[in-house]
């Protein structure tokens, strides 16, 4: 079983409207809702990312229990979804940077180029970024979400989404507190749809928070900046 999400989620938002969004029937219409994928790119056949275009439906996932089993990965169970950032870092210009393979393909494929990623066995990875013209837009299983060493960030796909984190970033040891952020466009402001690195600018999410505004939390930084994605990756 997997829970399904199309998230788009503004820096604008408040929390009793995203709670409404998590909990309730999503409204007519949402933001980004329905979209074609054909400018963002299709993903690879390895990408975790959905091809629904239907909203929130207000259902909440409960958490498998998991095993106990070390896979080599510091301990952490298996049936976990793994939280981690790229080491590299990335101008905003990321689209452009795809050459023509499309930008989830080119964001979930860096996810994968990372040691986390194989540690961890995965074989699906998908970028925390929010898509042109798709939002947030993933596939979750339902499973809890983890650092790698083992330490608890999410119950859920619904917790991790919006922000009902047991450990922020940092304390996961995922990102240093000074420089715990990374690329999320939340709210549209990305880049020009991440094709420009120059003029333009975008909203970051940050290590350092919690709650629902966690994706837009970080600061507005030039698109010339170099910022890593925040990935997440499991085994199917």
């Amino acid at each position: 079983m997997s829970l399904r999400w199309l998230v788009p989620i503004s820096a604008s938002l408040a929390l009793s409207g995203l709670l409404l969004g998590c909990f309730s029937d999503p409204p007519p219409g949402p933001t980004g809702n329905g979209g074609s994928t054909s400018d963002a790119g299709t993903g690879s056949g390895s990408s975790g990312r959905a091809t629904t275009t239907s909203g929130p439906t207000g259902a909440t996932s409960s958490a498998d229990e998991g095993t106990t089993e070390d896979d080599g990965s510091g301990g952490l169970a298996d049936d976990t979804v793994v939280v981690y950032r790229t080491q590299a870092a990335f101008s905003g210009d990321l689209e452009a940077q795809s050459m023509g393979d499309g930008l989830i393909a080119y964001i979930d494929g860096l996810c994968e180029a990372t040691p986390e990623y194989n540690a961890h066995e995965c074989n699906f990875a998908v970028a925390i970024l929010e898509v042109p013209n798709i939002g947030f837009y993933f596939d979750f299983p339902d499973l809890p979400f983890a650092a790698l060493d083992g330490t608890p960030i999410a119950d859920d796909g619904n917790d991790f989404m919006f922000g009902e984190h047991e450990n922020t970033l940092t304390e996961a040891g995922i990102f240093a507190d000074d420089e715990a952020i990374f690329w999320t466009g939340a709210g549209d402001m990305d880049c020009m749809s991440w094709e420009v690195s120059m003029g333009a600018e975008a909203v970051t999410g940050s290590g350092n928070a919690t709650g629902p505004d966690w994706l837009s939390d970080g600061r507005v930084v030039s698109c010339g900046d170099q910022l890593p994605l925040l990935c997440t990756c499991w085994e199917e």
